[in-house]
């Protein structure tokens, strides 16, 4: 949900009741947008690994698949977390939690072997690089807490 914080949509989810629990609209919401992502993420990374690169970009291409494969992985991941948290709200937020610590590993590592080695290319044929493959996105994102709600506690 763009805006919502993990804190906000989680915690929407919990019932003040004692009836079986119902998924609230923010977390059918968030389910959607990432099931809207994955195919178009998946179909990108197939479509890149359609043309072989040049020699020269080998090590290049070899990363930035990487970084666009282990991101698709990482949607699915996320979409597994929302489909199972209204079962378990709190494993939901320590599964994304080391969601976001593998995130920062593999992609960040992937994504910025990728753009130095496009800085590399660029340096070898005197060219201006205007463009960054970008490491993690949301670095700048405070980190997966959850404040006490229903008695559920982080």
């Amino acid at each position: 949900i763009k805006g919502a914080g993990i804190a906000e949509v989680l915690g929407s989810m919990l019932s003040e009741s004692e009836e079986e629990p119902t998924k609230a609209p923010e977390l059918e919401q968030a389910e959607a947008t990432v099931a809207d992502v994955r195919k178009p993420w998946a179909e990108l990374a197939d479509e890149f690994g359609t043309m072989p690169p040049p020699s020269g970009c080998q090590e290049v291409a070899v990363s930035y698949d990487q970084a666009l494969r282990e991101t698709g992985a990482t949607i699915g991941d996320i979409q597994d977390v929302l489909t199972n948290a209204m079962a378990n709200p709190q494993g939901a937020i320590e599964k994304l939690q080391g969601i976001r610590g593998g995130h920062i590993g593999s992609i960040d590592a992937s994504a910025g072997k990728a753009d130095a080695g496009v800085q590399a290319i660029c340096d070898a044929y005197d060219t201006r690089k205007w463009f960054t493959i970008q490491r993690d996105i949301g670095t700048g994102m405070p980190g997966l807490t959850m404040p006490n709600i229903g008695g559920l506690t982080p």
